[in-house]
């Protein structure tokens, strides 16, 4: 799930369909939430249950306004908008066109080029491949891998780079309450548990903590103190409780 504050984007996508833990992610931003449909429990009960704390741009229910189809991926996976279309419908809805002042995380200034880290990579496994991000100090930035190779924004063919990098370990569970004939994931991402930061070139051991649906996913030390981020892109990377995270 891409979230958007500052920057543009003039492609966005695969758009695809809601799950509740999108939503309660979303909800943390009281964000314009674009999808196409969802699972029963999330359309029936978990965005109507929560239609205040989230725009919603279903284009499945409501209309296509920002969404259209493009002739170079097969359908469901071609629904694409960008920024401009979105902000675009959300006034013809009648949403609001300015952030909604909620609360925010910290912030910190870059430390000096010389005090960096000559290199680091972490590679995050999950059950169908693996994620990686090498650290290069030159830029103060982390190179986004998937499964060993660069990955390359196909909007704009550039290497994609993350300042911040948050691994939350989030069990996860099948929700017997979803349509029946599918196994529906749960992410148990309301509640606490440990999480492994990557800023600058260095692992920080961590606590995640989301108080309840609508509150920000915060950041806290072994002092029980926030961790500040520095500026710039933040990626963030749930995985099951276990899961296996190299540092090297």
């Amino acid at each position: 799930m891409f979230v958007f504050q500052e920057g543009t984007a003039t492609d966005i996508g695969p758009v695809r369909s809601a799950r509740p833990y999108y939503v309660y992610w979303a909800m943390e931003w009281k964000a314009l939430y674009g999808h196409f449909g969802g699972d029963v429990k999330v359309l029936q009960q978990v965005i109507p249950a929560n239609y205040n704390s989230i725009y919603n741009m279903d284009d499945l229910n409501g209309g296509s306004c920002p969404y259209r189809r493009i002739d170079t991926r097969l359908s469901p996976h071609n629904a694409y908008a960008t920024s401009a279309e979105l902000i675009s419908c959300a006034a013809a809805k009648g949403y609001p066109a300015t952030y909604q002042k909620l609360p925010t995380w910290t912030f910190r200034d870059n430390i000096l080029l010389a005090n960096r880290p000559a290199s680091q990579v972490v590679t995050i496994d999950y059950r169908t491949g693996t994620v990686g991000y090498q650290y290069d100090p030159s830029r103060d930035a982390y190179l986004r891998i998937v499964d060993g190779a660069t990955d390359i924004d196909p909007a704009n063919n550039a290497k994609v780079y993350a300042h911040d990098v948050a691994v939350l370990f989030q069990s996860v569970s099948i929700d017997p309450e979803s349509e029946p004939g599918y196994n529906r994931p749960i992410v148990a991402n309301v509640g606490s548990g440990n999480a492994t930061l990557f800023i600058e070139g260095k692992t920080i051991t961590a606590t995640w903590k989301k108080t309840s649906n609508v509150a920000l996913t915060r950041f806290y030390d072994a002092a029980g103190k926030e961790i500040p981020f520095v500026r710039g892109e933040i990626f963030m990377q749930s995985v099951p409780p276990g899961s296996a995270v190299t540092v090297k």
